[in-house]
């Protein structure tokens, strides 16, 4: 009886590890920002700015740009946690995911939008709206605090 129940609870374990990790289509996150007394000249000049500054790379972090049209286009990457159970010990693995950021301004107001990969899993789809939430703040902080000039 007793090896039974170890058998059991073998199994279930073993087969516990090999589940499979249910993927999601990513879903992108808007916000628009309003910032009073800035025209789409001075606002797209800080949203380039504020990309350098914020996503420094080894590679370049806009992609497109055009300032007639008021958009800027360019790339970051996110960093998710994740815990893994292993054979009754957490895990904690580290994964960088590629994320595009697109920003359209006009005269007192910018909309910023992240467009997630294809496919993630639950929890960093999770973790990157919480991310993108908190740097979309930090970007509304900048907009309104920054001066264009000397």
């Amino acid at each position: 009886m007793k090896l039974k129940n170890v058998i059991i609870v073998l199994t279930t374990v073993l087969l516990a590890g090999c589940t499979t990790i249910k993927l999601v289509r990513g879903e992108q996150y808007k916000k628009i920002i309003a910032v009073q007394g800035k025209d789409m000249d001075e606002l797209y000049i800080l949203s380039s700015c504020w990309l350098v500054e914020t996503f420094v790379s080894t590679e370049g972090v806009i992609e497109f740009q055009d300032r007639e049209a008021g958009k800027v286009i360019g790339k970051c990457m996110l960093s998710t946690a994740q815990t893994n159970p292993v054979f009754f010990k957490t895990n904690k693995v580290t994964k960088s995911i590629k994320c595009i950021i697109s920003i359209d301004v006009k005269d007192n107001a910018v909309r910023i939008t992240f467009i997630p990969p294809d496919s993630l899993t639950e929890t960093e789809a999770i973790d990157l709206k919480i991310k993108w939430r908190s740097i979309a703040d930090e970007f509304e902080t900048y907009l309104n605090r920054t001066a264009v000039g000397w």
